[in-house]
């Protein structure tokens, strides 16, 4: 996965949703990397996994908190969102908040399961609230570019 999105990525990138860090540890080292989660159990093997690494630094990142986003003083030119948002019940407001993290002309990365017909107890049972539609997003503000087959909307102003 890292190589398919590693041309979308800049120097100063955002993790949300990190987990473990199975992602976490195949992205690229450059000016700075941010992982998150809301999982405290995630956040101590994050700790873990990137101690002594300078230009990585782990953080509790809550999309559903004005809060918790609001005490993020980053900005990112790149947000690295794979198979999180269809965790989170309110999605339009976790992609303000998302928006809100981004440098001017910061590009979202994001991946999200797709066919909302499919959409059933295998789903539930994982914690998603949707499925999304191919090649269109809802939420991707109108005149924005979206790139990969809808897979990577490029939020860039």
């Amino acid at each position: 996965m890292v190589r398919v999105i590693e041309p979308y990525l800049g120097q100063r990138i955002l993790e949300i949703g990190a987990g473990i860090g199975n992602i976490s540890r195949q992205l690229p080292k450059r000016e700075l990397l941010t992982v998150s989660d809301i999982d405290e159990t995630y956040l101590r093997l994050l700790e873990d996994a990137f101690r002594g690494n300078e230009l990585t630094q782990v953080i509790r990142l809550d999309l559903g908190s004005d809060e918790d986003s609001a005490r993020v003083s980053e900005r990112y030119d790149t947000i690295v969102c794979l198979n999180v948002l269809e965790h989170i019940r309110d999605d339009e407001s976790a992609l303000r908040r998302m928006r809100t993290l981004l440098a001017p002309k910061g590009r979202l990365v994001l991946l999200v399961p797709q066919y909302p017909a499919l959409y059933g107890a295998y789903d539930r049972e994982l914690g998603h609230f949707r499925r999304y539609r191919y090649g269109r997003s809802d939420h991707v503000p109108p005149g924005k570019n979206t790139s990969l087959a809808g897979i990577i909307p490029d939020l860039r102003g």
